[in-house]
């Protein structure tokens, strides 16, 4: 995914959504990560994965645009420190950046 590698010049913290159970059946917690992004607080709409049933009209509300080379997924959260504060949240929605071969060069995810 070297098409968006040169955008990213920030750093957030991504947990990947519990995917694990222990031989108990309890969720073991995954490990948060340190991944390059490019964070722009910039409200809007996205569309879900599960299109019209997933509300009303079908469309989620963000607060957060974050590109990543990652394969970040509905569902995992992504926290950005900004001067203190902490921002950031669960994945709302995520599109896929293809270059012209069809290959995936990075994912635009909507916090």
């Amino acid at each position: 995914m070297a098409l968006v590698s040169g955008f990213l010049r920030q750093k957030c913290l991504w947990t990947p959504r519990t995917t694990e159970f222990d031989p108990f059946g309890q969720p073991v917690a995954p490990t948060p990560q340190e991944i390059k992004c490019r964070w722009v607080c910039k409200a809007g709409w996205a569309r879900g994965s599960m299109g019209e049933s997933s509300s009303a009209s079908g469309l989620l509300s963000y607060r957060n645009e974050v590109m990543t080379d990652r394969k970040v997924r509905e569902g995992d959260s992504l926290t950005y420190e900004d001067g203190g504060r902490s921002i950031g949240g669960v994945v709302q929605a995520v599109q896929c950046i293809v270059d012209l071969a069809g290959k995936e060069q990075g994912r635009v995810c909507y916090v």
